[in-house]
């Protein structure tokens, strides 16, 4: 490792650090493309992984509202929530980036995802490897909650393999208490909505009517908990 960038802030178990010129190419990469601009990367590692890995790519759409340390912040609580699987979601490569068409989400409920796809192009987002997940906002009124995903199992990701193993994070919902919450706690109803929405990709698993897990539903049931046949599942699909 020739450098590692500055280290803007700290999160407990997490490091942050890359080739800077590996980096620089990275953001290249992702403003040679006209949707993008002023692309920042960072590398991150976690400083105790675990022997399986599954790595992460984070996209913040700029504008959006998301902030490095509130996606951070859900990363750890994500991290810890798969480590019942001894699973590690390190290294991640975060993306800041700017999106020509804005960090809004606007579509119609019955054209979506088509509309996500020519709206941002994600189909042709450069450098990117998947799992991916992207920060953004959207408007109030629509009809999805804190988050959307599509695993393989879905019939939109089985179809559009662009798409597939892809996640949209709403800001305005993720963050509210019962969206944002770490192993620890264990009020049925609460969880932490970053590990549920990739609970679908890494599980290939719709929402199950059973309670007391990471896929339970209604919401009201969920919770952090993963089930061990979950983190087989995981292992199967990406390891």
């Amino acid at each position: 490792m020739k450098k590692l960038i500055s280290i803007i802030f700290f999160i407990p178990g997490i490091v942050l650090g890359a080739d800077l010129s590996s980096l620089k190419e990275i953001a290249r990469k992702w403003d040679s493309q006209p949707h993008y601009s002023k692309t920042k990367a960072t590398y991150i590692k976690e400083d105790a992984d675990f022997e399986d890995q599954i790595p992460l790519t984070l996209v913040i759409l700029k504008g959006s509202g998301w902030t490095s340390k509130e996606v951070l912040s859900k990363l750890k609580r994500t991290q810890e929530i798969f480590a019942q699987c001894k699973i590690s979601l390190f290294p991640v490569l975060l993306i800041k980036t700017k999106n020509a068409n804005g960090h809004v989400v606007n579509y119609d409920y019955h054209d979506f995802p088509d509309t996500v796809l020519a709206d941002y192009e994600l189909e042709n987002t450069p450098a990117l490897s998947k799992p991916v997940v992207y920060f953004l906002s959207k408007e109030e009124d629509n009809r999805y909650g804190a988050g959307v995903s599509w695993p393989p199992i879905h019939p939109w990701g089985k179809a559009d393999p662009q798409i597939r193993n892809s996640v949209l994070l709403y800001r305005s919902k993720a963050l509210r208490a019962k969206n944002n919450t770490s192993l620890s706690e264990t009020k049925p109803g609460f969880y932490e909505v970053l590990a549920h929405e990739l609970a679908h990709i890494l599980f290939d698993e719709p929402h199950l009517k059973s309670e007391g897990h990471i896929m339970s539903t209604p919401t009201k049931v969920r919770t952090n908990n993963i089930k061990p046949y979950q983190c087989q599942r995981a292992r199967d699909f990406f390891l």
